[in-house]
């Protein structure tokens, strides 16, 4: 079958309206591929911050259980005075004030 050219005017109009439906779904169709792959990149980095989220938990009752483990033994070393306020720069204070009472000793003292 071949068309004549009044076969083609009277198919012009639907060729335009077709060209431009064709034209408008290529469209939406780049724009969704491009909305879906920014969706995709915001759940990934939701779900790394999901992850990070579940790890900081499961450290934080890790330590916990190692501070109710040896906070017991913790606090026994501070009742007996192992561990506790730092006492060194009084130590030598004390030790300088001895040896201008007693005006004969020399101490050579150095704080590690």
């Amino acid at each position: 079958m071949k068309l004549e050219r009044q076969d083609w005017k009277k198919l012009q109009t639907t060729l335009i309206v077709l060209s431009f439906v064709m034209a408008a779904v290529l469209l939406l169709l780049a724009w969704a591929q491009y909305y879906s792959s920014q969706q995709e990149q915001a759940m990934q980095a939701q779900q790394n911050l999901l992850n990070s989220a579940k790890q900081r938990y499961q450290s934080s009752g890790m330590e916990k259980e190692t501070i109710t483990e040896y906070l017991p033994r913790y606090q026994m070393l501070i009742s007996k005075g192992f561990v506790g306020e730092e006492r060194r720069l009084e130590w030598v204070d004390e030790l300088r004030k001895c040896t201008r009472i007693l005006n004969y000793l020399v101490l050579n003292m150095a704080l590690v």
